[in-house]
This record gives C-alpha cells, structure tokens and sequence, in this order.
C-alpha cells in the first residue's frame, strides 16, 4: 500500500510512546484522510490500538462505523455511528461543528450500501448545502466525499443531465489536490460513462486505462470503486468492434 504517510506514522509513534490521548487526536485529525488516501490498513491498525476510553471516542467509533460499512456489517457501522454522535456531545461548538460533517460522510457511506444510490444522493446534496452553508471552507476530504457520492448517484440514475459528471470531476480535482489518491481514482473511474456525453470515447478509454494502471501500481487491482473503468474499457471494445462493422456495411 505504500509507504506510512505523516499522520500514520505519528499516530504510531504516539501509541508506542503510551501517550493514548495525543494519538487519539492526531487520529482525529487524520483518519478520514487516510482511508481516502487507500490506507484503510493504517485506520485499522489506529482504531485496534486506541482505546475508546481516550479522547477523541467519537473519531475513533466514527472510523469503526467507516470499516465496519465497507465490510458489509451495516447494523454494527449503525450503531457505532450512533454512539460516536453521543460521545460527541461533549464536544466545543467548533469540534462538534468538524465531527457533524465528518459524521455525514460515514453516514452517506453506510447509506449508500444499506439503502441504495438513490438515499445517498439525497443524504449528499443535503450535505453539500450544510457545508455552503457554514460560511467557512469545508475540509476538503468531506466535500470531495459528497460530491463523489452524489456525482455517482445521479449518473447511475441518469436524472440531472451535465451535473453528476461536473461534481465527479470536482471531486477529483480536490481528492488530487490534498493526496487522496483513492477517492481521485473513484470519481474518476465513475466519471467514464458521464463522460460519453461529450463525444469523445476514445479520451475516456484513455483515462479509464489510467486509472486502472495506477491502481495497479498500488495493488489496488480487486478495487471495487474502480470497477467502472474496467466496465467502460469493455464497453469501448465492444463500441469499436461494432462500429467497425457498421463501417465495412457502407
């Protein structure tokens, strides 16, 4: 998966050192951006090692709900999410503000899994507007995260013509932008078939094959995120090969 980026390693040294408080808040302050990022292991590997009796519980049952949603188990990721809004109640106004919308993005995860696209594109554009709405930047993990969510929503539902393909590029620009690579490479690959729209095919082959050859080069092969990519390649050779018949037709 890559070398251990900052944040790992500093949450590691943390644990190691037997300071559970301080590698509790560094883990706050990076564990989204972690999974993101493809580093799944790392989370994992902070959430099994942090007690939950340190500070920063509702980070720490947030990231559990997040693992738990991706292996399936949606009612254990319900009820830790859950309890991480009870742990957060505690919190400054300025904290809780941070753990709210980082909170919606594993709820639109687990939402996405339980009760289909439809649910999260409602749960998604409801999060882009709180996040307008705050009057301050939005961490950039939370709003590349929605926009991805709704993005891809609406292009499997085909219901807002330019728009989804608009929010997937987005997201990806600002997933690249702050190094989270596995998110770039979702909004990416679901931006193929979007992407048809404008006429050009042969550009979206190219891309697909991109994203494919960078998962690749992280072991990402079995991504499930990057499966419309693969999707699209074979549609493409299929478009080509019957376009070719159509041509000899004439």
């Amino acid at each position: 998966m890559g070398a251990a980026r900052p944040g790992a390693r500093a949450i590691s040294h943390a644990i190691a050192a037997g300071d559970a408080d301080t590698a509790a808040r560094i883990f706050g302050d990076h564990w989204l951006e972690l999974f993101l990022q493809g580093r799944a292991d790392a989370v994992l590997d902070a959430v099994e090692a942090l007690p939950v009796t340190t500070a920063g519980v509702g980070d720490i049952r947030l990231a559990k709900a997040l693992l738990l949603a991706q292996r399936g188990r949606l009612e254990a990721a319900r009820s830790q999410i859950a309890a991480a809004r009870s742990a957060s109640e505690l919190l400054p106004p300025a904290d809780r503000v941070r753990f709210d919308d980082r909170a919606a993005v594993v709820d639109l995860f687990r939402t996405g899994l339980d009760h289909g696209l439809g649910a999260a594109v409602a749960s998604g554009v409801a999060l882009l507007r709180r996040l307008h709405g705050e009057g301050c930047e939005p961490d950039p993990a939370v709003r590349a995260s929605a926009e991805v969510f709704v993005g891809m929503g609406e292009a499997r539902l085909q219901s807002h013509g330019p728009a989804p393909l608009e929010l997937l590029r987005s997201s990806a620009a600002t997933a690249h932008a702050t190094g989270l690579v596995a998110l770039e490479l979702t909004a990416l690959a679901e931006s193929c078939f979007p992407a048809v729209t404008e006429g050009r095919p042969g550009e979206v082959a190219a891309l697909a094959a991109d994203v494919l050859r960078r998962a690749d080069a992280r072991g990402w092969v079995g991504l499930a995120t990057v499966a419309p990519a693969v999707a699209y390649l074979g549609w493409f050779d299929y478009w080509r090969i019957r376009r070719a018949a159509e041509l000899e037709l004439y």
